[in-house]
């Protein structure tokens, strides 16, 4: 028999001492139980060498150890990583993950995945990734258990990474650039409208303009959207990494020079950043650290503990991919053209 099988559960316990199983939960929870059944608790817990799992930890607080996760896209990217940096947090803490995936973008496989966590016993609630229509279906007064929103939607006390976006736009103005092409991501993410509203924010500050083309999160929808640069425009900013990869395939292909015709910037920081060619200039973004941080105030939400201390901010990562503004000698459909004035 493994030491699974042989360790003694609450309710071992319970039939061992005669008692109910409620009755060892409130012994082990420290509350008062009448002499005679404490001590026959007592002796059973030496009988059968009982240990508390985590399982039996929670009976005991009467309250779940589980944590429903609901996700979109959790296997790619920023939100895969988000996820890994939660779990490791949460199983620190003695907590299990009921992690529910599903289509964000659609109705009623969100709501199917909500109603999965209003019958399930938790013990909070993380979401991560979401959309508008995930926002929308959750009813926290009916779930009635805590919950956290990752991308600070419910709770605005968490770090804003979104805005950090203006690091990159002011990293282009500085470089003297003025005409923008922005690939924004899908605008039924409430993240991917906040860092479309920054960059418009941040150009409209110092006189600049962009054009806006709207991906998916996708390289194949960056190289999309880069058909729809201006010709005046000497540089792009994409929000996120992948969107520029695919910006810079059709630049490339197109004869365009990067960064000599156009300067472009991503946001995530990629670490595979480093080796495209040119490496790519981005807003570098901790989301292991976020993952961890938004379980982390879940917990005090669940525990009443203090809020977790402040993440380091997202910062700027300067490589090749942009250069100082010049004009630029050919268009996106590689015809000659007059330089700039």
């Amino acid at each position: 028999m493994t030491e699974q099988q042989a360790r003694a559960t609450i309710y071992d316990v319970a039939v061992r001492a005669g008692v109910s199983h409620q009755t060892v939960a409130r012994m082990l929870r420290g509350e008062t139980v009448r002499p005679d059944n404490r001590d026959r608790i007592a002796v059973a817990l030496r009988e059968l060498n009982y240990r508390p799992n985590e399982e039996a930890r929670a009976l005991a607080r009467n309250r779940s150890n589980r944590i429903g996760v609901l996700g979109g896209h959790i296997s790619d990217g920023a939100p895969a990583k988000i996820l890994a940096g939660a779990n490791r947090a949460l199983r620190e803490a003695g907590f299990v993950l009921d992690t529910i995936a599903f289509d964000p973008d659609n109705v009623v496989d969100t709501d199917q995945a909500v109603q999965a966590v209003e019958r399930s016993h938790l013990a909070g609630v993380l979401v991560i990734a979401p959309t508008d229509i995930v926002v929308g279906a959750l009813d926290l007064t009916r779930l009635g258990i805590p919950v956290a929103v990752e991308a600070d939607i419910i709770d605005n006390r968490r770090p804003d990474f979104n805005a950090s976006i203006a690091l990159a736009v002011e990293h282009l103005l500085a470089l003297g650039h003025r005409r923008f092409l922005h690939i924004a991501g899908p605008q039924n993410w409430p993240s991917a409208r906040h860092r479309r509203q920054v960059v418009d924010d941040v150009l409209a500050r110092n006189g600049a303009s962009a054009t806006t083309a709207f991906g998916d999160w996708s390289a194949e929808s960056g190289a999309l959207a880069a058909a729809q640069l201006p010709d005046e425009a000497t540089a792009v900013v994409s929000a996120n990494d992948l969107m520029a990869l695919g910006a810079m395939s059709v630049f490339f292909a197109r004869g365009l020079d990067v960064p000599g015709d156009v300067s472009i910037t991503g946001f995530d920081g990629d670490p595979d950043t480093e080796f495209w060619r040119p490496p790519l200039t981005t807003v570098a973004v901790d989301y292991l650290a976020s993952g961890r941080y938004s379980a982390e105030f879940l917990l005090s939400l669940i525990e009443g503990a203090p809020e977790p201390a402040p993440l380091r901010p997202p910062h700027l990562i300067v490589r090749e991919s942009t250069a100082p503004v010049r004009p630029r000698t050919r268009i996106p459909s590689g015809r000659e053209r007059s330089p700039a004035r």
